[in-house]
């Protein structure tokens, strides 16, 4: 009797000792697969959170045909191989350094151009030996033609958005996506309102900013006959108009030898 009952409790013994090793084994299992989804998929959302995170990074551009240069009176100016033709007189005082030229006036505007030896050149920069490692990621995530040229580049940095990240999406797609990001914080800030591509028979770029609702904007023009330009244009009191960006954009002129 005492055997049939030592019996019975080993049989109970060794199906429960069962049931807590395949127990175990599934645990196992559900906690391999769990990390394995938080490395794939979980770390890349912590990432890209951070971006989500900040606002005007959601902002992309939208086309707008530049206005006609209208009649302003103006004050012709040269910098860095171009000349530019800001419409306001009454010039203040005048910048001059290695990386700035610019003109401050007596109502209040300030026009300000960054050397182009000085701003950044993505192509060149992106394909230069040893640091290939974000164009070849890039060029995964997007195709070859996406980082042709310097237009092309900015084009696709300030289109990128904390919007075109999923969670499932492919390690490259994200990577790209935050890669492009973390460049995009260069052009744009918590002050940024709007993102505007222009293009016109001489030049095309993006205007970063409204003259109707902040006193400042930036732009980055591409001439189709040289560099990349950045131009700062703000106001301390007078205020700036649309009309106003759109004569600077339309004056700009390659200085001839």
């Amino acid at each position: 009797m005492n055997r049939l009952l030592v019996n019975e409790i080993n049989v109970i013994t060794d199906k429960n000792n069962r049931r807590t090793l395949i127990g175990l084994v599934a645990l196992a299992v559900v906690t391999t697969i769990g990390l394995v989804i938080f490395t794939v998929y979980g770390a890349r959302y912590v990432s890209l959170h951070q971006f989500r995170s900040q606002p005007f990074l959601y902002l992309v551009p939208h086309e707008r045909v530049i206005g006609p240069a209208g009649l302003f009176p103006g004050t012709l100016f040269t910098a860095f191989g171009y000349s530019f033709q800001p419409p306001w007189v009454g010039v203040d005082s005048r910048i001059q350094t290695r990386s700035l030229s610019g003109l401050i006036f007596q109502s209040g505007q300030v026009f300000q151009v960054r050397n182009p030896a000085l701003v950044i050149d993505w192509r060149s920069e992106l394909t230069r030996p040893g640091n290939t490692y974000v164009l070849d990621k890039l060029k995964a995530a997007f195709g070859s033609t996406c980082c042709e040229t310097n237009y092309a580049i900015v084009e696709r940095i300030l289109s990128a958005s904390p919007a075109q990240a999923h969670f499932l999406q492919s390690a490259k797609q994200s990577m790209a996506i935050g890669i492009l990001l973390t460049y995009k914080s260069a052009y744009v800030n918590a002050d940024t309102v709007e993102i505007v591509a222009f293009r016109s028979r001489r030049v095309k770029g993006f205007q970063i900013g409204n003259p109707a609702r902040s006193k400042s904007v930036r732009l980055v023009v591409f001439p189709r006959d040289g560099s990349e330009l950045w131009m700062d244009i703000s106001s301390s009191s007078a205020g700036l108009r649309q009309e106003e960006i759109d004569r600077i954009i339309a004056s700009i002129r390659r200085q001839s030898n």
